[in-house]
């Protein structure tokens, strides 16, 4: 298993849109920083603990930040396939099935693992889970990202 440490100084455009200190992230609690890759797995990791401004109802995660984690990942996972080629991914679709509530202030992990590829088309599992039992999914996600000239995108 080869597993790098990301820091944004180091993929200032890792998601194509982004750059570290990007208001909406750091609003977000998405800390790229903390970002895992596994080069053989080709699998991205994000430890979190969502804090109590992303609940929806009281003790829980808001599905919509839930949806934002998912997609930021499985971004994540999709830019890091293709870094070398230049290009950026963007979200064509992405189904999300919420199977258990997401505590806030408890340790979970976003996982995406790419699972195919097609044409342009990168296919994606994602995950929140929790962070001391990866089994227990609480939100899955089926990402299908699109792989896209950087140039193309203003």
């Amino acid at each position: 298993m080869t597993e790098e440490k990301i820091s944004s100084s180091s993929h200032p455009n890792v998601l194509g849109l982004i750059a570290d200190g990007e208001t909406l992230y750091r609003t977000m609690d998405l800390d790229l920083k903390e970002m895992t890759w596994d080069t053989d797995l080709h699998q991205a990791v994000l430890p979190w603990v969502p804090t109590p401004d992303k609940q929806g109802r009281e003790g829980y995660v808001h599905g919509g930040v839930s949806a934002l984690f998912l997609d930021t990942v499985a971004g994540f996972a999709a830019n890091k396939l293709i870094e070398t080629a230049g290009n950026t991914a963007v979200t064509a679709s992405l189904s999300i099935e919420y199977k258990s509530p997401v505590p806030v202030d408890a340790p979970l992990a976003v996982i995406a693992s790419v699972t195919g590829r097609e044409g342009k088309a990168i296919f994606i599992t994602a995950a929140i889970v929790s962070a001391t039992d990866t089994e227990n999914i609480m939100v899955q996600a089926d990402v299908k990202m699109i792989e896209v000239n950087s140039a193309d995108i203003k």
